[in-house]
């Protein structure tokens, strides 16, 4: 009877493990969908805004640079282009995003007298963007096409019902974070709050929008906090009042 036991336990186990690898992890099937939804989310039409990239350069120091951002509907994705203008402390940058849903984004930099814009690896997008804290890759919201995406809760931020999506990073995208903490509005899929964390685990950056315009669907101003240098950079929309 023993023996019949430890057999049967044996049996029971070894199918307990099975069905627990074969099983779908629904964190991760829920994550991927979202994050694949939020990556489809393309521009109804062409369209454009003017904006300020404000950057703190130290403790003392916050420079200025406008820019320009444009948002450009093709047959079967978009580009997203920032365009600053060249200042007494610094050169012009063209950051061109081409989006195209189901697949990898693909980036091109032109900057300063450089005639030809370069292109820009996926492993080298970790990088600023006009000596802002915000890395090319925030822009193209790249951490939402890594493979492992996990919805690992359902909670209130700022007033507004989130999903909280977790994006790992597998360690086959160098020189950018471990892993991204968006929560995400469950109406219009727009991020409330994130964290971002470096190779270590450490939080590195924490991203903010504020000001949002309920009529517009627009926020006023995105701000991006470096947690390990203590320095920030913000970009402020130019929104219309109703008034004006």
């Amino acid at each position: 009877m023993k023996t019949l036991s430890v057999i049967s336990l044996a049996l029971f186990t070894s199918l307990s493990i099975a069905l627990a690898e074969n099983a779908p992890d629904k964190a991760l099937q829920e994550g991927q969908a979202l994050a694949m939804e939020i990556c489809s989310m393309g521009p109804e039409k062409d369209s454009s805004m003017t904006a300020t990239l404000q950057i703190q350069r130290d403790r003392r120091t916050e420079v200025s640079i406008p820019i320009e951002i444009k948002l450009i509907k093709g047959d079967k994705g978009w580009k997203s282009i920032y365009q600053t203008r060249s200042t007494n402390v610094s050169d012009s940058v063209i950051l061109t995003i081409t989006h195209t849903p189901g697949e990898l984004n693909s980036y091109e930099v032109k900057s300063g007298t450089n005639q030809q814009p370069q292109t820009i690896a996926h492993n080298s997008t970790g990088v600023p963007f006009a000596g802002s804290d915000f890395w090319i890759s925030d822009l193209g919201l790249e951490f939402f096409r890594w493979k492992d995406q996990r919805v690992t809760a359902h909670e209130m931020r700022n007033s507004q019902a989130c999903y909280v999506l977790e994006s790992k990073n597998d360690g086959s995208v160098a020189g950018t974070y471990s892993k991204v903490i968006s929560w995400i509005d469950k109406d219009t899929l727009g991020i409330v709050f994130a964290e971002a964390y470096d190779q270590n685990g450490k939080l590195l950056k924490i991203f903010k929008p504020t000001g949002f315009d309920v009529k517009k669907k627009q926020v006023k101003t995105v701000e991006m906090r470096n947690r390990q240098t203590k320095l920030e950079s913000r970009l402020i929309f130019d929104v219309k009042e109703e008034n004006e």
